[in-house]
């Protein structure tokens, strides 16, 4: 491709075209260097990158692979270590200026995978060490990927700054309007569009121009005014964006350049079957991560009339849009994103002036919660003055509010990701649900070494989890779609990294070069972190040989080519058929226990031998179904309690248990017989006669 300045950019003065490794990279300098500045940066980056193999190994994997290798590029150039240092030749003499933020997309987005349509956003955060990434849904990122594969933002406007790509590839930035920044995060956006349709858009809000550090970003599409912005709230890239001076992104649709439609070819229908045989993202697209609620014993209670939306192209749309009574405002729910509000107001309406404001709704909800009786209007006129003592408290520095809700308690894996992971605990979302161990998790694993020893498989677990989000990432994917395709067993990683389009060498396993991915670009985010991550002292006095293996796996040598690592193999789709006990005889001893579930697990159920009855309408309600077992005296484990139900209610046999016959659900023991130990759940505990239990399905991101 030959370099060129866009056409408005010959006005303005600013951006600049041109590849990287193959890679298009639209520059776009945002202070008085212009397009000359613009053009020599992107000249400096392409020869450092050209220098370094790692980096341009990432750099042509695209998405925020191509952000972080650009991000190295300059750091390196600073510090002048690697070879002579990089100047951009402008005879300047300065090192490669790091970019002040970059959007980019990844190749699952430019081909149109199902349910690849994030944009990843890339800077350094207020909130978060290093290089903070966040992945925005919405058509802004397919928009994007019809002009570049990245949007790199350089220095610093003068005066707030909206930065548009237009239909042509040409680049336009103009002063924000007075009326424009008096508006919402909503409101810029509806303001942006002029008209069209195709015009999309990421913007702040006045959270972000008071200077809130946990000021997040959201994305509207142009041609559905009606549906909810995706938000990201992930470090303060909002703060960081309106710190540039840019009040939003907009970029326009162009005549097509994605590499195919939506589900046309045989990879994209495959994975689109893929998606609809999973029971976790079936569970979650019917509203499993809002009426979880119940089972976590939360006073939320989320009302009125609502719509599904997704990810262009997903057939297992996870999002939720609220009507909240702000003028037809539309919000999008997550029960984790609403959750905090419990007791401080109507959780929609919080969530919706959260959106409007551009901050995240967690912080937010810690914050209402250490100013207790203010009501919500007052509390967010106060957040936004300066002179407020809610504004100072908001501006001192803490930590994020934790993801730790999502995980499952005790689950040592998901305790070393959280303190240990590169890019904080988010990514790590769904490592609780996948549920690995075994012969399973030392073939998925692998070359990852699998030793059999719960402490240290625990870490191994960790970073190989890490690493499968990060290479998700990479490429564009829903990580929540990934872990659910993978924890029902319908795909192997390998299976998984061809769907989304990587090409390997003849014969080398494609998760082997998944995993590659993965650790590179972890690589990368440790080497930028300002300082290493300490470890904390308590997890490493109570858990020495987890730390010791995370810290190992992610030592090792990951720098060869795919074909010279060796991966012992996908999961199996068999695997040995678990033994049942025989059913207790009450008679004889036994007893029943009584099983309980809901949603479409729950539906499922209904057929059950042992269901119990109410009304004509019990067997086909989603609310819920009580079935009595009956069990031997000494009662059931949990894989033997489901491969029961499993036997006996076939219809529902692939919602219970994966194709190698290991448990879906949780079994939460809800009411305990006299004289037996309560609560929990595991592999080893029984559940005996007497006993009421309820299945929860394990769902990604709930």
């Amino acid at each position: 491709m030959d370099e060129h300045p866009s056409e408005a950019a010959r006005g303005a003065g600013s951006a600049f075209l041109g590849e990287v490794s193959g890679r298009r990279v639209l520059v776009v300098d945002l202070g008085p260097a212009g397009v000359a500045g613009a053009r020599a940066w992107l000249r400096g980056a392409r020869a450092a990158v050209a220098a370094a193999p790692d980096l341009e190994a990432s750099a042509g994997r695209s998405g925020p692979a191509l952000a972080m290798a650009l991000y190295a590029a300059a750091h390196r150039s600073a510090r002048g270590s690697s070879a002579p240092p990089v100047r951009a030749p402008d005879r300047s003499g300065g090192a490669i200026a790091e970019p002040s933020f970059v959007a980019s997309v990844g190749d699952a987005v430019r081909r149109g995978v199902p349910t690849a349509a994030r944009a990843t956003l890339s800077a350094r955060a207020p909130l978060r060490p290093g290089i903070t990434e966040a992945q925005v849904g919405g058509p802004f990122g397919r928009g994007l990927a019809a002009h570049a594969d990245a949007l790199v933002l350089l220095g610093r406007a003068e005066e707030p700054t909206m930065v548009r790509v237009l239909a042509g590839g040409t680049v336009e930035l103009r002063a924000a309007p007075a009326e424009l920044m008096e508006l919402g995060a909503a409101g810029r956006a509806r303001g942006l569009r002029r008209g069209s349709a195709s015009a999309h858009t990421v913007a702040t809000g006045p959270g972000a121009q008071a200077g809130l550090p946990f000021a997040n970003l959201a994305s509207f599409d142009g041609a559905d005014p009606e549906a909810a912005p995706s938000v990201v709230g992930r470090g303060g890239l909002g703060a960081t964006l309106a710190n540039a001076g840019v009040v939003a992104l907009t970029v326009e649709e162009a005549p097509s350049t994605i590499e195919g439609s939506l589900g046309t070819d045989d990879l994209s229908g495959d994975l689109e079957a893929a998606l609809t045989r999973s029971p976790r993202l079936l569970t979650r697209a019917a509203g499993g991560t809002l009426e979880l609620a119940a089972s976590r014993a939360t006073d939320l209670e989320v009302e009125g009339a609502r719509r599904k939306h997704g990810c262009a192209g997903c057939p297992t749309p996870c999002g939720w849009t609220f009507e909240v009574d702000r003028g037809g405002a539309k919000v999008g729910g997550r029960f984790s994103a609403l959750q905090g509000f419990a007791g401080h107001g109507d959780p929609l309406e919080l969530l919706e002036r959260c959106n409007d404001l551009g901050i995240d709704a967690r912080a937010v909800a810690a914050l209402m919660g250490r100013h207790p009786g203010r009501a919500p209007e007052a509390f967010f006129a106060r957040l936004l003055d300066p002179a407020s003592e809610v504004h100072a408290a908001a501006m001192v520095p803490g930590p994020l509010s934790a993801a730790g809700a999502t995980f499952a308690r005790g689950d040592l894996a998901a305790e070393v990701g959280q303190a240990l992971a590169v890019r904080g605990p988010e990514p790590l979302r769904s490592l609780s649900i996948l549920g690995l161990d075994g012969a399973r998790a030392a073939q998925m694993v692998a070359p990852l070494p699998w030793s059999g020893d719960r402490e240290r498989d625990a870490g191994t677990l960790a970073f190989w989890h890490e690493c499968v989000a990060a290479a998700v990432d990479v490429w564009g994917f829903c990580s929540f779609s990934a872990a659910g395709l993978l924890a029902d067993g319908i795909m192997g990683l390998s299976e998984l990294a061809e769907a989304l389009g990587l090409e390997v060498a003849d014969g080398a396993p494609a998760a082997a070069g998944f995993l590659r991915a993965g650790a590179d670009h972890l690589a990368l985010h440790r080497e930028l972190l300002a300082c290493e991550l300490e470890i904390p002292v308590e997890l490493a006095e109570r858990h020495p040989a987890a730390v010791e293996a995370y810290l190992a796996a992610r030592d090792a040598d990951h720098g060869g080519t795919p074909s010279s690592v060796r991966l012992g193999g996908d999961p199996t789709r068999g695997g040995l058929p678990l033994k049942v006990g025989e059913a207790g005889d009450p008679a004889g001893g036994g007893g029943a226990l009584t099983v309980l579930a809901r949603g479409p697990l729950g539906s499922r159920l209904a057929g059950h031998p042992g269901l119990r009855r109410s009304g004509p309408e019990t067997a086909s309600s989603l609310e819920g179904v009580r079935i009595e077992v009956p069990v031997p005296t000494e009662g059931w484990t949990r894989p033997e309690l489901l491969a029961a139900l499993a036997a006996a209610c076939p219809s529902a046999a692939p919602w219970l248990l994966d194709p190698a016959g290991r448990p879906l659900p949780a079994v939460l023991e809800v009411e305990t017989p006299a004289g037996a130990e309560g609560g929990g759940d595991g592999e080893g505990r029984r559940h005996r006669p007497g006993a009421v239990v309820e299945l929860v399905l394990a769902i990604p991101g709930g």
